[in-house]
């Protein structure tokens, strides 16, 4: 018996169904992504907050000291900073992966942008041993969260027909080639180095907040490097001074000291 053959009109017909299904599930996902449910935030105001918390503060963070509990790592973000970035990781992916799905000319396999490919970054939260490590995981993680934000806005845009292209993101074998045996320490710098990230832009107060945090313990915290947009902020001394119109400096307890060369010519005066 003979294959029938099919019309080209309703080739197109069944072309213009999938269309409009695939259409129906992205506006269903962007839906799910920017509305807030009735005892929740939407996912995406929570990823505007994310982006909005510039860096850790010492709110943020629990010291175990030198000696830290078994199984527990000296530094670690407060439990509800760590779950709450967790719980957007995953269903941020989640509906990445969804949308990617739905992009014409996503290749097959790639599956577009991964906020945390390893799960390196969300763990490192749960306990670093250096400082500089929790403050790295944060920046990049927080990062990658506002990208993966971005991509998703523009995903979402693309299967719309109102943009041509989809952005492009790192190819998957990258991540691969990670070395495995890595400490964390060093998959964090990897991370941060694919992210291109050069350090958060820090308020004033926020530098001050982080700095307090950093030497209000000097015994313990000597030893741990901070990272470079932090330590270049970090206060010089703990008596600083200020000199006033006369050029000589008043210290913090209120008394004045003369510079060398006045001492010097009041003595020669004297003599």
């Amino acid at each position: 018996m003979p294959t029938e053959r099919r019309g080209i009109m309703e080739d197109l017909d069944e072309s213009e169904g999938e269309s409009g299904k695939d259409l129906e599930q992205v506006e269903k996902i962007y839906t799910y992504y920017s509305t807030p449910s009735t005892n929740a935030r939407s996912l995406r105001h929570l990823v505007m907050g994310i982006r909005a918390h510039e860096s850790l503060t010492p709110s943020d963070i629990i010291d175990f000291g030198e000696n830290p509990p078994q199984g527990k790592k000296r530094y670690q973000v407060k439990p509800e900073r760590h779950e709450l970035m967790a719980e957007v990781v995953k269903k941020l992916q989640g509906l990445l992966i969804e949308l990617i799905a739905l992009v014409p000319e996503r290749e097959a396999g790639n599956r577009g942008f991964r906020i945390d490919p390893k799960n390196d970054l969300v763990e490192a939260l749960k306990g670093t041993d250096r400082l500089v490590s929790l403050f790295a995981a944060y920046d990049t993680l927080r990062a990658r969260i506002g990208r993966a934000g971005n991509f998703l806005e523009r995903y979402y845009r693309n299967c719309k027909g109102e943009i041509l292209s989809s952005p492009t993101t790192t190819l998957s074998e990258v991540y691969e080639r990670f070395n495995p045996e890595a400490n964390l320490d060093r998959r964090i710098l990897e991370h941060r180095a694919m992210t291109n990230t050069f350090g958060p832009r820090y308020t004033l107060d926020q530098r001050n907040e982080i700095n307090a945090f950093l030497n209000q313990q000097p015994d313990r915290t000597a030893h741990t490097q901070s990272p470079s947009h932090i330590r270049k902020f970090q206060r010089v001394g703990k008596h600083p001074k200020s000199r006033n119109s006369s050029g000589s400096r008043t210290t913090t307890n209120g008394t004045r000291e003369v510079p060398t060369f006045l001492k010097r010519t009041t003595s020669a005066l004297k003599e």
